[in-house]
């Protein structure tokens, strides 16, 4: 938990470090820019995607667009904000059914690999004991459906109000989308995970998820209903508090389904890669 923490805190640091540091370098080169506004890949004014008002061209004095018409072994830079910015666009508006069929597709392939490399070689009723945790992992979901709204409510007052670090502080998209899912986890996953631990009263519930005999992918969302009701007001926290937008913390929400599935599954695998899950993800 302490690497886990001390990375986040790194890469805030880093985040506050740039954010203070901004130059305003004079383009020498503005032949290649002026391509670039013929052509209508950047602009100089805010100008808004058709489809979604909310999402923005590229401005031609973006740091990121400048190196991508001036220094081409940047090209990379640039699809990356393209590529983030379709990303979040589409968690936007995910369906709930796609949400779903993230979740059991997830399920399934983690099943599958456990059935072909196990790490261990328990001798139980896998079925009945995958009923259970599924139906501990049905009543996170119901419970997360009838709390959506408080999450909701969180991003409107951030939009709103301006409110939340991520509104506070101006990073590259694909900055903000690693600092609100990091934010979101400290809050939301972490922090809530460790007050489970230490407030007697509350680990009453948590314990439920630590009690399971044998530990595989369906372990990984075996959580009391009382225990998803924290979960979900302390992931609406993380939300006010990081300012991150609906689009990133659907992203964060199937992140953190799969990555439980991953950290629960009975597979083996390298130790070199464990150790890099183990340290990072777990």
């Amino acid at each position: 938990e302490i690497v886990r923490l001390l990375l986040f805190i790194s890469f805030f640091c880093i985040i506050f470090s740039c954010n203070s540091n901004k130059n305003t370098e004079e383009v020498k080169d503005m032949y290649n820019l002026d391509i670039a506004r013929e052509l209508e890949i950047c602009f100089d004014k805010q100008k808004p995607f058709p489809e979604d008002p909310k999402v923005f061209y590229p401005l031609c004095s973006d740091s990121t667009v400048r190196v991508f018409f001036l220094e081409p072994n940047y090209y990379l830079s640039y699809f990356i904000i393209i590529f983030m910015n379709d990303l979040i666009q589409y968690f936007e508006g995910i369906p709930t059914s796609a949400r779903t069929i993230f979740l059991v597709s997830g399920l399934v392939f983690f099943l599958a690999l456990e059935s072909g490399i196990p790490l261990f070689r328990f001798h139980y009723n896998k079925i009945k004991h995958g009923f259970l945790n599924i139906f501990f992992t049905i009543t996170t979901l119901v419970v997360n459906l009838l709390g959506a709204g408080l999450i909701l409510a969180a991003v409107q007052y951030n939009e709103f109000h301006s409110t939340g670090l991520l509104n506070w502080i101006h990073l590259p998209l694909w900055m903000e989308v690693i600092a609100g899912i990091l934010v979101l986890d400290l809050i939301g996953a972490w922090l809530i995970h460790l007050i489970e631990h230490k407030v007697k009263w509350m680990w009453k519930f948590h314990v439920i998820h630590h009690t399971d005999p044998h530990v595989d992918v369906t372990s990984g969302l075996r959580h009391h209903p009382g225990e998803s009701v924290f979960r979900l007001l302390f992931t609406s926290l993380a939300v006010f508090v990081s300012g991150a937008s609906f689009g990133i913390v659907m992203l964060y929400q199937t992140l953190s389904a799969l990555f439980a599935h991953l950290t629960h599954a009975n597979i083996s695998m390298p130790i070199f890669i464990d150790r890099i899950f183990a340290t990072v993800f777990v």
